[in-house]
């Protein structure tokens, strides 16, 4: 073991480069041999590159890049023109202020023809790995051409899974003849209904490609299958092989397995920088690939390990792959990804692919990510929004899920294969999920009837059904439905609304755990009394004054400003009809000052199979109902000829100022 220090740039194995002999021998002129030490330009203004150039399984010691101070700008790049292999033992490469490792940059990536693999030993979990300091920079740049750019297609035929060791074709739709090539690895999911996160998936070692049409024959080797697996026409194929590769030695590359005694990235940059860019890499049995800022990732593979990401701030993470990754309740694939933009797959998990995605400020993108073959893709996150597919998992989306915004499908792929989440929003356990699904596909299949954690799944344009609303509530569903008195349908009221919110409880629906259908606003003025009404039907055999409510909240000077509130006191019985809209809740509001009155109707009582149905046009005020996000908004009526009638004398908001429910 020795220590060596860059006295100028050069190639690794050149003794000229630490101020040795040159060419010189390994280990005593230039280093090589286990635990040797590695400093490169690590005095202040020092701009020294050093060129990898050998492949090397001695693990060496640490290696440190860059100084602390300085303006120079000192590197480890690996050769491009070679294979190349560099091994360290629970050691760290450490990028200073202004050092860099760099395997490839972009518009010099490692070509297709070779190799890159950076390993370590580590013999301890989280301890060492990679530290990138504040202006230190990481740069790894495999070559897309190396899979084709193409890294993910789906089966065109069925095709039955041998086990471990046997040969197997599959047919894939797209020509990828010129694309992949022998070795290369595919991750095979069968398709359909979810059953098991490790048993749904199999490992192929790619022996030969041809043509088949449109289409591309691939003969494997199967490397893993875990159980007897038949894969479906349309199941998920992914590419993993990248001719860049950082791993772990020895991990384990099966799936579901996490590996112990990982390596990490430590990464001390700030908001503002770009000092962290992968493409085309390979990351396996690691316990943290991404964290901090500055981050840049396209086309990466993360596998077998922790957590892809941890603490990922702003950052750009495209066309992924993670998958057999973290192990527990407590953790996800992707953790703390905040403000930042995300695409491609999540798969193959114990427990979540998403994690605490809490975005206070920008929002996390999500645009197209696509989860499968989960225990639980999506828990705890937070002004998420995108494009997802959620299918063949156990459950589709879980757990405290506020002001997400998503489009995509629930138990379909991006391709509207049918494959099945056991369930496919779970309203009930891991905390609340409140989301907005626009233009959202989806199996209904909710759990729910638990009182703690109320969720609500609210659609627009549900089942891409232009103008189809609907809200999947913990304590009920209501859907936007046509007033013209088909089937159960009410027919239109005289003056009423074209369409009505139709209401069915789930059985926990009581005074406690209630179903809120409306929650509107309307603008008051001082001293004119109002009362605002709407029409109710519904097939209980009776709903009592406490079962029906609407409730008003209104501005109250008079009690020192605060909010006054009123409620209904009328007893629905069952309807003679589908036309008999001749009940109705009611409250009257004489407001002190000027303000808005908040109108709430809730449902407090359930009875087994029956319905309500609620007009949200509301009676004494010119407003028309229109749907968002499967609520009720109302807005101003627009007279002929483009005019307006007056808020003042209308008891209304100002035209322009779009009223929203809350």
């Amino acid at each position: 073991m020795a220590t060596f220090t860059s006295v100028t740039s050069g190639n690794w194995n050149d003794g000229a480069t630490w101020g040795k002999a040159s060419p010189g021998v390994k280990g005593v002129d230039w280093p090589g041999n286990a635990g040797d030490v590695v400093n490169i330009g690590t005095t202040a203004n020092q701009t020294h590159v050093v060129v990898y150039n050998v492949s090397e399984t001695n693990e060496l010691g640490q290696i440190t890049i860059g100084a602390t101070s300085g303006t120079g700008a000192s590197r480890l790049e690996f050769s491009r023109s070679m294979n190349t292999k560099l091994t360290l033992g629970h050691q760290d490469i450490v990028c200073q202020l202004t050092g860099e490792l760099r395997v490839g940059t972009a518009g010099a990536i490692i070509p297709k023809d070779y190799t890159a693999e950076l390993i370590w030993n580590t013999t301890g979990d989280n301890a060492k790995g990679i530290n990138v300091a504040a202006g230190g920079k990481l740069n790894i740049y495999g070559d897309p051409d190396y899979f084709g750019s193409d890294y993910d297609t789906v089966l065109v035929s069925q095709a039955v899974i041998p086990a471990a060791g046997n040969s197997v074709t599959i047919t894939v739709a797209g020509d990828f003849t010129t694309k992949w090539i022998a070795g290369q690895e595919l991750l095979v999911h069968k398709g359909g209904a979810y059953a098991s996160y490790i048993n749904d998936f199999c490992r192929l070692a790619i022996t030969s490609v041809a043509t088949n049409g449109a289409d591309t024959d691939v003969v494997c080797t199967v490397t893993e299958r875990p159980a007897a697996l038949t894969c479906l026409v349309g199941a998920d194929v992914l590419h993993l092989s990248r001719n860049v590769m950082f791993y772990k030695l020895g991990y384990n590359a099966n799936l579901s397995q996490s590996n112990t005694f990982r390596p990490r990235l430590a990464n001390g940059n700030l908001a503002g920088t770009s000092n962290i860019n992968c493409c085309g890499v390979s990351f396996g049995g690691w316990y943290t690939v991404l964290t901090g800022y500055g981050i840049y990732n396209d086309c990466c593979v993360y596998r077998n390990g922790f957590k892809a990401m941890l603490g990922v701030n702003m950052g750009i993470l495209t066309n992924i792959i993670a998958f057999a990754n973290n192990h527990g309740t407590g953790s996800g694939q992707l953790q703390q990804v905040n403000a930042s933009m995300v695409t491609g797959y999540i798969v193959n998990t114990d427990a979540r692919a998403i994690y605490n995605c809490i975005a206070p400020t920008f929002g996390t993108l999500l645009n197209p990510l696509n989860m499968f073959g989960h225990i639980s893709p999506m828990l705890n996150s937070y002004l998420c929004k995108g494009n997802i597919f959620s299918y063949s998992n156990s459950i589709g989306l879980s757990g405290y899920m506020f002001n997400c915004v998503f489009s995509g499908s629930l138990g379909y792929d991006r391709y509207g294969n049918t494959k099945a989440n056991t369930v496919d929003a779970n309203l009930a356990t891991y905390g609340s999920v409140k989301a907005k699904l626009l233009n959202f596909k989806s199996i209904v299949g909710v759990t729910r009837n638990a009182t703690m954690f109320p969720g609500r799944l609210a659609f627009e344009h549900y089942n891409q059904v232009v103008d189809a609303h609907y809200i999947a509530d913990e304590y009920g569903d209501i859907y936007k439905t046509p007033s013209d008195g088909t089937g159960d349908n009410p027919t239109q009221r005289s003056g009423g609304s074209a369409n009505v919110c139709e209401v069915t409880p789930q059985s926990n629906c009581s005074a406690m755990s209630y179903l809120e259908l409306l929650n509107v606003r309307l603008w008051a003025t001082t001293g004119v009394s109002k009362t605002y009404r709407f029409y109710v039907q519904t097939a209980f055999v009776d709903l009592t004054t406490d079962e029906l409510k609407l409730y008003g909240e209104y501005l109250d000077e008079v009690s020192g400003g605060h909010l006054a509130t009123v409620s209904s006191t009328q007893h629905i019985s069952t309807r003679s009809n589908a036309s008999d809209w001749s009940q109705y809740v009611e409250v009257t509001i004489n407001p002190a000052q000027d303000g808005y009155v908040n109108l709430y109707l809730r449902l407090m009582g359930y009875e087994s199979g029956m319905k309500v149905w609620v007009d949200p046009k509301p009676e004494g005020v010119a407003m028309t109902p229109r749907w968002s996000y499967g609520e009720v908004v109302l807005e101003p009526i627009i007279a002929s000829g483009g005019g307006s009638v007056s808020p003042t004398n209308l008891g209304l908001v100002p035209l322009g100022i779009k009223q929203v429910a809350i």
